[in-house]
């Protein structure tokens, strides 16, 4: 057994891109709904119970729980990725099975998700429905600091992996929020989490 877990483990795919930058387009593996949920949640600490809509959100996004569309789960793990969707082409089929109800609906609700889940006006204290809270306090008060900010959220949703030109796209992006908005800050909290959250560095682990 410590032989298996040692090359899963020190697998070269799965250690690449541990100092950020080495991730290829053709590596990696794509969080399932129920995953990518769950992390983005539990990754700012929020709290959820049984009176959450997240059964809703995950029959959208193909990934009804408890009721899959085959004995054989939500997805084939032989599903091909069309080549055309990777740059440059691989040079073999690539197998990617979460990617099979990853499509042009199910890929819009989960950045639409990813937007009403942390949509606020004004206050850092969030509620998506009865059962989800998140407190993104600790965030706001960054607002004011595009650069420090963006590192916060890099930490916390790619563990410090997004790259450089990454990271100065998404400061300016940032930075061009009014200061002076309804929103105390917290429209520039929303845009690094959204752009980081909806980015194939976080909905793909490499």
């Amino acid at each position: 057994m410590k032989a298996v877990i040692t090359a899963v483990l020190m697998d070269p795919e799965a250690r690449a891109n541990d100092a950020g930058g080495n991730d290829q387009s053709t590596d990696g593996h794509m969080q399932e709904p129920a995953l990518f949920l769950a992390g983005i949640i539990r990754a700012f600490n929020g709290s959820v119970n049984d009176q959450n809509y997240f059964a809703f959100d995950l029959l959208n996004m193909d990934q009804d729980i408890f009721n899959p569309a085959s004995v054989f789960n939500y997805y084939s793990p032989h599903y091909v990725v069309p080549a055309g969707y990777i740059t440059p082409p691989p040079s073999a089929p690539l197998t990617g099975g979460e990617f099979q109800i990853f499509d042009t609906y199910t890929s819009l609700y989960r950045a639409n998700l990813v937007a009403n889940l942390f949509a606020s006006f004004s206050s850092p204290l969030l509620n998506y429905g009865p059962g989800t809270a998140i407190d993104l306090t600790s965030y706001q008060a960054l607002a004011k600091n595009p650069t420090g900010l963006v590192n916060a959220m890099d930490q916390t949703l790619t563990r410090g992996l997004l790259p450089a030109a990454v990271k100065s796209i998404i400061v300016s992006a940032v930075a061009a929020e009014d200061p002076a908005g309804y929103t105390n800050g917290m429209k520039q909290v929303e845009t690094a989490l959204y752009l980081i959250a909806t980015s194939n560095y976080y909905n793909v682990w490499h």
